[in-house]
């Protein structure tokens, strides 16, 4: 039982990292006998959406205005979630404090600042009509998930704005999209279903008795991927 629960929380993991850093085709290719996946988050949108890049440790309020005229540009929604990694992260808590020393900013008071407000909260910030919900995504560090640090990481030091909104069909205005949708396709039929995953047994020592040698075997599998719609309202944020 102990091995199942590691193995299902080990499958659930794998489908994480395969919806944002696969790269196996994009939706051109799915036709194709050498099928086997759709594009990822970070791949797609590494490829589609803006670029903003920032010298690290000097995450700033004149940074901030930066990045919301190239938002302004492309249309992007007013609520947005700031994905980044620990580093970047700390670079936006720092810099940003750094612009309100003791004195020029009261907590619980930032109604009365409109455009330079910081409803912080360790968590979300308010600036030229944008509101960004920092998050911290620990995938991005390699560390975090093989505790080793490499010579070089991709993703260190970056970030990115990923709209909360929707976005009309270019051929069909009455039809809107959100901007990250999971598409999710039912697995064939037979074994349990739940949330998407079939899970199945199979084996002589199995509930499912498919073969005369003693053993129990469970498979799991799901058909999962990520759907971006307006990708230019996506922004990169890396540091550089």
């Amino acid at each position: 039982y102990m091995g199942l629960t590691k193995a299902s929380q080990r499958f659930v993991n794998n489908v994480e990292r395969k919806l944002m850093f696969g790269d196996s085709v994009d939706n051109t290719g799915l036709g194709t006998t050498t099928s086997v996946g759709c594009q990822g988050f970070f791949p797609k949108l590494l490829a589609d959406a803006e670029t903003v890049g920032y010298t690290p440790g000097n995450l700033d309020i004149p940074f901030l205005h930066t990045l919301t005229r190239v938002m302004d540009v492309n249309g992007c929604t007013k609520q947005n979630m700031w994905m980044s990694d620990i580093f970047q992260k700390q670079d936006f808590s720092d810099g940003i404090f750094a612009e309100f020393p003791a004195g020029a900013f009261v907590w619980g008071q930032g109604e009365k600042s409109e455009e330079a407000s910081v409803a912080y909260g360790f968590k979300i910030m308010d600036i030229d009509g944008y509101r960004f919900q920092t998050h911290k995504y620990r995938n991005l560090n390699t560390e975090a998930y093989t505790g080793l640090t490499p010579a070089t990481d991709y993703f260190r030091n970056s970030g990115w704005i990923t709209p909360m909104g929707e976005t009309a069909d270019a051929k069909t205005p009455s039809r809107t999209y959100k901007n990250i949708t999971i598409m999710a396709q039912e697995p064939p039929k037979g074994g349990s279903v739940g949330n998407g995953i079939r899970v199945w047994n199979w084996g002589g020592g199995s509930t499912n008795p498919s073969d005369g040698t003693l053993r129990d075997n469970i498979e799991m599998a799901c058909y999962r991927s990520i759907r971006i719609a307006a990708a230019n309202q996506f922004v990169f944020i890396p540091g550089t």
